[in-house]
């Protein structure tokens, strides 16, 4: 994995602070923000930000074409899931090695998708 791959952390900050730190330890340039903040970075950011992690994926509607989103729930809603491009699903409580796979997917998919 490229260490360019920028991931934005959308999560409570228990839960974001255990993936800034995981996700460090993969290579990924990991960052946090709140719904508002993350907003903001996704329209002055457009493209910096590879992938989008968050809880609350119905936020991020307008991006749903652009940016693809690792959603985390314990149950999560499958009729925001179908509005995004890109989205994979781990069910809340979850091992690292479910996330780094599922994440994986994703950055492979958002390069597959960059180089056609």
């Amino acid at each position: 994995m490229a260490p360019e791959q920028a991931v934005l952390v959308v999560e409570d900050p228990f839960v974001s602070n255990y993936l800034i730190s995981l996700l460090a330890q993969r290579g990924y340039v990991a960052s946090m923000a709140g719904v508002g903040g993350a907003v903001r970075r996704l329209r002055t950011e457009a493209g910096r930000e590879k992938i989008l992690i968050t809880d609350v994926p119905e936020e991020f509607l307008e991006f749903a074409q652009q940016t693809p989103v690792l959603y985390l729930s314990g149950a999560p809603d499958p009729s925001v899931v179908s509005r995004f491009r890109a989205c994979r699903v781990i069910r809340k409580p979850f091992r690292a090695e479910q996330f780094l796979a599922a994440l994986e997917e994703l950055c492979a998919a958002r390069a597959r998708a960059e180089g056609a």
